[in-house]
């Protein structure tokens, strides 16, 4: 932190400390055991004690399918990431210990952490959450559909686009219908250009940069 800050005075900082432990069969780094994820959790305390913000390596998997086991690690580090604060997981779509990057993974991950934020945010106790005076006022036997307070609340739930129900035997193409979701995000190419005024800054800082290194 100190380097870059004297380099470029300013600049964004974010702390990154990666925890691993070995996998003494293979003498490979584990990516997705227990003991990593508490390690990371641990050391995003320290990055929070002093006011930095960190990214950690979990979401990752050793696995290199997508399938029960992959799933589950990575649920379980977004899950971790999001109890400790952490800033950011570098390891979403990573699979194989970062050696693989599946698309479909993308659409998966953004929905699990979709759902786990839902999760984490607890319940909301006030007087509009509650609506006492509404239920009073609708009373046994009424309805809600009509009632501004029901319109103003009823796109609160998490709503899934993927991992919806599904009888027995028919979500196995679960993996082949979020690699057709991707590709169709990738085959409408950028939609969120930048405006011009701030491309036009990037670029003129990329070039002063590279005008400075010679």
């Amino acid at each position: 932190m100190i380097v870059s800050q004297l380099a470029c005075k300013g600049a964004p900082f974010i702390a990154s400390c990666f925890r691993n432990n070995v996998d003494f069969s293979t003498m490979k780094l584990n990516h997705s055991r227990p003991e990593m994820i508490a390690a990371n959790c641990a050391t995003a305390d320290i990055w929070r004690y002093l006011g930095l913000p960190f990214c950690s390596n979990m979401a990752n998997t050793d696995n290199g399918d997508f399938g029960p086991q992959a799933v589950f690690e990575k649920t379980a580090q977004y899950y971790s990431v999001l109890l400790s604060g952490t800033n950011m997981a570098y390891g979403v779509g990573c699979y194989e210990a970062g050696m693989v990057l599946r698309f479909a993974d993308l659409i998966f991950s953004d929905e699990v952490i979709g759902y786990l934020k839902k999760l984490v945010c607890g319940v909301e106790v006030t007087d509009g959450e509650l609506a006492e005076d509404l239920i009073d006022e609708v009373g046994p036997g009424g309805t809600y559909i009509l009632e501004e307070h029901t319109a103003e609340h009823v796109r609160d739930f998490w709503d899934p686009r993927h991992l919806i129900p599904k009888a027995m035997g028919e979500g196995k193409d679960l993996e082949e219908r979020l690699a057709k979701a991707a590709l169709e995000i990738i085959e409408k190419g950028p939609q969120h250009r930048l405006a011009g005024d701030k491309k036009a800054a990037i670029d003129a800082i990329m070039e002063r940069v590279l005008a400075e290194r010679g």
